[in-house]
Order: structure tokens, then sequence, then C-alpha cells
């Protein structure tokens, strides 16, 4: 690690012990009865916000009027696995019942379970529409769906490059909405809201009322660092100017952030889904969260410095709020909380359709296991980035 990089990683660092010093001296006298009452105030007038906004991109999204011949551009899809088994037959099968202007091209990390032979005798039926390539891992130190990503850009005549994880399905009707919004706005890259739906199990729901919350905090010009992996279309010019460097903490962090370097325009739907499978036990949600967290600490930390400081202040409040109750300061993350829990029961409520109960119950969990993100995974990863960074791999191609 170079000198200046360590003294970014201590500038990090020390905003913990600072933001404990803020929180324990500004606290203040303040009765609980004054103290629920601005809690109900901040929920009624956040609730009101967020309903407003959302149901206003939500109309505005429905209301769009497709115009006849956009939907029919060259388009190809890009798909990096391994080990997929049945779902990744099924999940090509699906795609190829889409007009012949989407073409596929998967490329393989090795696998071993005979899904790479499968989709070699599928390839066969589908000649022209269907290419399936074996990965060549290159020396850097980057998740194997970038290689795939970066080699497609390479290879891929397509005007329209869609970009999703092995498990994800899209609909013929989004996407082609999709692509349609995105013409017509002249857009560079649109993303379809990512959606856990496809197994009923509760860290399932919880995965998918975070997926629908962090698209709709995009509506609100928050977590702008967020970039999702799946359900990415995005026009050949933008994806040209994609250069991985040989240490990237965070492929589709990477791309957004390099997207948004060059100007390019984005739009992130509320409306059109990309649905994909979740963990179905907490065991695996978790350890799924806490490699995000490394991930999204450690590409800020790199690259993006403001936002590294934005995401460590929050993680110290998150850990330290506790100590301080009643200070300003510490009071800022209780009224987070409030924000992101509604963001998740609204979302649910209008995208989903689920019911209140159920929206709010979700919308809690998943407020619930951020503030862990924050104030376990990522100090965790912040304290061990000198010793881990030369020491980052993806032994396996899902992350």
């Amino acid at each position: 690690m170079s000198v200046k990089l360590f003294f970014k990683w201590i500038s990090v660092v020390l905003i913990y012990p600072l933001i404990l010093f803020i929180i324990l001296n500004t606290q203040i006298t303040l009765s609980l009865k004054y103290f629920l009452s601005a809690i109900v105030i901040l929920a009624f007038l956040f609730a009101s916000i967020i309903h407003y906004c959302l149901s206003k991109v939500c109309m505005k999204e429905k209301n769009h009027t497709m115009i006849k011949g956009n939907q029919s551009k060259n388009a190809e899809l890009c798909i990096v696995g391994k080990n997929e088994g049945e779902n990744i037959l099924n999940i090509l099968k699906h795609y190829l019942t889409f007009p012949g202007y989407l073409k596929i091209t998967v490329y393989d990390d090795n696998s071993d379970d005979g899904s790479y032979e499968n989709m070699i005798d599928l390839m066969k039926e589908y000649p022209d529409r269907l290419r399936i390539k074996k990965l060549i891992r290159s020396s850097k130190t980057l998740h194997p769906k970038g290689m795939g990503v970066e080699e497609f850009i390479k290879e891929t005549d397509a005007d329209i490059l869609l970009i999703n994880d092995a498990d994800t399905i899209v609909h013929r009707e989004d996407f082609e909405k999709a692509v349609d919004y995105m013409l017509e706005k002249e857009l560079d890259v649109v993303h379809l809201s990512r959606r856990n739906d496809l197994s009923n199990f509760l860290s399932t729901d919880i995965s998918d009322t975070e997926e629908i919350s962090n698209t709709a905090l995009k509506t609100f010009g928050i977590s702008q660092w967020c970039f999702p992996g799946s359900g990415i279309i995005i026009n050949r010019e933008a994806a040209n100017i994609l250069d991985y460097s040989d240490f990237v903490a965070g492929d589709d962090l990477e791309m957004g952030r390099q997207l948004k370097q060059h100007g390019k325009k984005t739009h992130h739907f509320q409306t059109l889904f990309a649905h994909e499978k979740a963990p179905t036990n907490m065991k695996n949600f978790f350890s799924q969260r806490s490699k995000w967290c490394r991930n999204i600490a450690y590409h800020l930390l790199e690259m993006e410095m403001l936002g590294s400081y934005l995401q460590i202040a929050g993680s110290a409040l998150t850990l330290f709020f506790l100590f301080g109750l009643f200070s300003p300061v510490a009071m800022l993350i209780i009224a987070a909380g409030i924000f992101y829990t509604l963001v998740g029961t609204i979302s649910n409520m209008l995208f989903t359709g689920r019911s209140f109960y159920s929206s709010f119950k979700l919308g809690f969990f998943n407020m619930l296991q951020v503030w862990i993100q924050g104030a376990v995974f990522t100090p965790f990863y912040i304290f061990i980035y000198p010793l881990k960074r030369k020491k980052m791999d993806y032994n396996k191609t899902k992350n």
C-alpha cells in the first residue's frame, strides 16, 4: 500500500473517535414527551414526502407511451457464471423466447458441474443467437463478472448491452419499455429495479425490501455511489469508456463511477424489474452483506474519498449513537432510521403490492440489518484494510 493510500486510510479511521467525542460532548436534556413528539412529527413528514415522490415517479413511468420500432434495437445480453446447474439453462431459454434482436453471450468461469457442457449443447440449437465462452481470468484483482463484462464490451457489435447476473430474469415487456424510454430520453444507461422475489423466505423478502429501498433512494438523490450490478442496460458508446485498473474492489461500483465521471446520463426505474434470487437463510444473507460492505468500503477508500468520509461518518454514528442518545448528532441516526424504514414500507406497498403490516415489518427488519452493516461489517473491513488489500481475491464467481 502506498504512503498516500495509507494516510487516506488513517484519515478515515480517525473519523470514528471524532464522532464518538462529538456525541459524548453534545448531550442535552430532553424530556421523553418532546422526544416522542419529535419522532411522530418526523415520521409524518417523511412519510408524506416519500409517498409523494415515489408516486410521482411511478405515475411518470407507467404513463410512458412506447414508440414503435425502438424496442427492436440490436441488443446483446452478457452473463458471467459458474456452476449454475439447471438454473442457467432455464435462464437462457427464457431469453431465447425474446425476438431475434436479442443475442446472448455467456462467459463460463470454469464450471465443473456439467452446466458448461449443457450450455454448449443449447448453443448448437441457437448458433446465431447464443455464444458460450470460457472466461479467461486476468491478473487483475477484479471479480470474474467484471472480467467477463470487460471482454464482452470489446467483442460485441450490439448497440444496446444488457448486463445481468446469472440468476436474473427480466421480462420482455420490461426490457422493451426500458430500451424505448432510454432511446426517447437520450439516456446512456438505465437500471431496472432489482427484485429478490423468487423465493418465499424471510431473508429473501428482506433482500427484496433492501433492493427496492435502494432504488427508491435514487429518487431522492441519496446513495449516489451505489451502482447495482444486474439489470443494467447501457448503450455501446457509454460502455466503451469502461477501463478497469489492476485493483478493483467493486466492479459494479467502479463501472458506475466511470460512467458518472464521463457525464453519462442514467435513470433508475422504480416500476420495471430485474428479478433474481437471494439468500434463503439469514446466515448466507449476512455473509453476502459482509462481502458487499467490504467491496463498498474499499472501493470508496480507493476511488471516492468524499464518499468514504460520508460512509464512515454514517458507520460511526450507527456504531456510537447509543452512547449519547440525546445528543443532537446521535439523533441524526434515529431520523435516518425512521426515514429508511418508511422508504422500505412505502416502496413495498407501491411497487410490490404487499400489505401495510408486511411492508412495515420488512422495512423495519431491513433497517436493522443495514444498522448491522454500518455498526459491524464496515468498521471491521476498514480496520483490516491494510492487511486485506493485497490479499483480496475472488475464488468464486458469485459474490
